[in-house]
């Protein structure tokens, strides 16, 4: 089995203007281009003003700093605007390389919130509705997806298998009902659900309670005790250590990232994994990072996430077609 390892720099590939962390700034959270609300702007330029050194750092660093003040829901807002995606145009390397997985039951592990994974997924789906006559309402609805944890209403007999898509720190498309008894839960493959629940516009359903997000906050120290956010990592620890070959895309591993760095070291000592891939476009200067924990069996590819699935799509093809003409 292969695992899929994918950071900010993955997404970014296949949509350009997607943020990687050390793009997350104040300064772009102000960017008007991005239709971030006046109120909200207006807010974090005071706030700017007042700080001017925290102006260019990255926004893990700025929420460090304000754990306790009323902006910090403001600049988790913006953040989660920001890492909205307002198209469907996908490259056709990225669905070849979603339908692979579905094939032959590899699985995606992410640190990202975006959810350009699940909408790739969503567009799959029309392809095999055409395939199996499966009727489509909401792609939720038919379980193309297992997210590592089943909330009430989940379609345990599919029909099919799924694509596991574990997202190590929640959704910007994940809310539920602050009132632990109700149980309400909503994942959607669109954003939004996240933000309205930070920003308290959106309520319960099923009990009328206030909702909030379901992420871990993008700060330096990571607070994964959620209990759905815990039972995600356990399906993450189980597929790592079955992994035979793990391709890691756009993510850089920081060292200051402790939760990833044990959940990668502790793994890899219970596995088989054989082969480590790491895919980036700074892929040698990471290097050492992955040989750190992975050792002598890690392969390095100096390019984009998307202009790596080009290549091997194109492989793909050729081992195709050259054993049509063997036949």
């Amino acid at each position: 089995m292969r695992v899929y390892f994918l950071g900010a720099g993955a997404s970014k590939a296949i949509f350009p203007l997607l943020p990687t962390a050390k793009d997350l700034t104040l300064t772009s959270l102000m960017e008007e281009s991005y239709g971030m609300p006046q109120p909200e702007i207006r807010a974090l330029s005071r706030f700017s003003l007042d700080h001017p050194s925290l102006i260019a750092v990255p926004i893990e660093e700025v929420l460090d700093d304000l754990e306790s003040d009323p902006l910090r829901t403001t600049v988790l807002t913006c953040v989660l605007r920001r890492l909205a995606i307002a198209k469907n145009g996908y490259p056709q390397e990225f669905q070849s390389w979603l339908e692979d997985i579905w094939e032959n039951d590899h699985a995606v592990l992410t640190s990202n919130y975006d959810t350009v994974v699940e909408r790739g997924i969503g567009n799959l789906g029309q392809k095999f509705k055409i395939r199996r006559g499966t009727q489509l309402s909401k792609m939720e609805d038919i379980g193309l997806i297992d997210y590592g944890f089943s909330v009430e209403g989940d379609h345990v007999d599919r029909g099919f298998r799924p694509i596991r898509v574990f997202k190590l720190h929640g959704s910007i498309s994940w809310s539920a009902c602050t009132r632990k008894s109700c149980g309400w839960f909503e994942r959607g493959l669109h954003a939004g659900r996240a933000e309205n629940a930070l920003s308290g516009d959106f309520q319960c359903p099923k009990c009328h309670s206030p909702t909030e997000p379901v992420i871990v906050p993008p700060s330096r120290v990571k607070d994964c005790r959620r209990p759905f956010i815990q039972t995600i990592w356990e399906r993450a620890k189980e597929v790592l250590k079955q992994a035979d070959e793990i391709v890691f895309a756009g993510f850089s591993l920081d060292p200051s990232d402790q939760h990833i760095n044990d959940l990668l070291r502790g793994t890899f000592d219970q596995s088989t994994t054989k082969k480590v891939v790491v895919v980036d476009t700074g892929a040698e200067e990471l290097s050492n990072r992955y040989v750190a924990v992975y050792g002598r069996i890690v392969e390095r590819h100096n390019q984009s996430w998307r202009d790596y699935l080009a290549r091997q799509c194109k492989g793909s093809r050729t081992r195709q077609s050259q054993s049509h003409s063997a036949r």
